[in-house]
C-alpha cells in the first residue's frame, strides 16, 4: 500500500496494458536480411516476474536460409505490484553467434533487453531492471 503526506510525487504503480511501444528491431538485423521484403513472423511469448508484477514479453521471429532472426518486440503488463513503476522495455543489444572463420551456419540472434522499474514506499526506494534475452529460435532466458 502507498501512504502519500506531503508528498508530490506518490507512489506510481504501472497498471496492465502495454508498456511502452513494441521495439522494432530491423535496424539491428544484417544488412542482407534488413534489405529483403519483410517477412512472415511467428509470435512467442514468455511470462516475466518483475518484482512482483507479472509482464508477457513477445517476441516476433523469422528464419533466413538456416538462421533465425528476432524482428520485433513488445511488453504487455498482466499484474501490477502495488507500489512499482515500470518504466519502459529497452533493447540492450543483439548478438550473432560466430566462430574464429565466421558466421556458423543453422544459428539463431539472441537479442538483450531490460525491464526497468522502480519502488518507492513511505520510508524506502530502489530501482533495478530485469534482464531478458528472446532468441530467434523461439526460446528465452
Amino acid at each position: 500500500m502507498c501512504w502519500v503526506f506531503v508528498s508530490t510525487s506518490g507512489c506510481r504503480t504501472t497498471g496492465a496494458g502495454p508498456l511502452g511501444e513494441p521495439i522494432d528491431l530491423k535496424p539491428y538485423l544484417p544488412a542482407s536480411v534488413r534489405s529483403q521484403p519483410e517477412p512472415e513472423t511467428t509470435a512467442h511469448h514468455a511470462e516475466i516476474d518483475v518484482d512482483g508484477a507479472r509482464v508477457d514479453v513477445e517476441w516476433r521471429t523469422f528464419a533466413k536460409g538456416p538462421k533465425a532472426y528476432v524482428r520485433s518486440v513488445k511488453a504487455t503488463v498482466e499484474k501490477a505490484s502495488d507500489g512499482l513503476h515500470l518504466s519502459r522495455m529497452s533493447f540492450v543489444s543483439a548478438s550473432y553467434p560466430t566462430e574464429p572463420d565466421g558466421p556458423v551456419e543453422g544459428l539463431t540472434e539472441e537479442v538483450q533487453l531490460s525491464i526497468d522499474f522502480e519502488r518507492n514506499t513511505l520510508t524506502t526506494g530502489h530501482e533495478g531492471g530485469k534482464n531478458v534475452t528472446v532468441r530467434g529460435d523461439g526460446s528465452w532466458h
